[in-house]
């Protein structure tokens, strides 16, 4: 619904990279819900979107989705989340039809998810964890280097101990 609403609003070429409940879903099938719409994008991609009137877009794709609950709020910068290094070279395409070729998704890796929900931890994230364990997206290898490749930016910084211990334990457990 917030994809098909967002394809009717756009008329130029836009590539953008999700994470959270909408990567949940989208990419890698999980069954759960969500309201929102999270989009990592860069500085500099975000000045491109920006001069071709994406915020408009937003704008206009948050007014119809509005009356349902539904939204689009979250456009963050990678510097505001905990990825793995490496993160733009593991990007995968999300293979659909929204209802406008000029619309393209694609979402953070799997590993990069976990690494994206270590700082919050909160009963969903933990649950969107488990969920790519036991479907298989993430090896227990992957998981094992995970704390030494976290990117750990200055808004993370007081919580990296924590972020830290947190993956430590999943590549311990295996689980959540």
């Amino acid at each position: 619904m917030i994809v098909e609403a967002l394809a009717r609003h756009v008329s130029s070429p836009v590539d953008l990279v999700l994470f959270g409940g909408g990567a949940m879903v989208l990419a890698y099938r999980s069954q759960r819900s969500t309201e929102d719409l999270d989009i990592l994008i860069d500085e500099s991609q975000l000045r491109i979107y920006a001069d071709h009137g994406f915020g408009d877009v937003i704008e206009a794709t948050n007014r119809e989705l509005e009356p349902r609950g539904f939204y689009i709020r979250h456009l963050w910068s990678p510097a505001q989340e905990v990825l793995v290094q490496g993160w733009q070279e593991r990007l995968t395409p999300i293979e659909a039809w929204w209802g406008n070729p000029l619309l393209q998704f694609r979402a953070i890796s799997p590993i990069d998810m976990i690494a994206s929900k270590l700082p919050r931890f909160d009963e969903i994230d933990r649950e969107d964890i488990r969920f790519l364990i036991t479907a298989g997206w993430v090896s227990k290898e992957n998981l094992k280097a995970l704390a030494s490749q976290l990117i750990i930016t200055v808004a993370w910084e007081i919580e990296a101990a924590t972020i830290r211990m947190r993956a430590d334990q999943l590549a311990q457990n295996g689980v959540c």
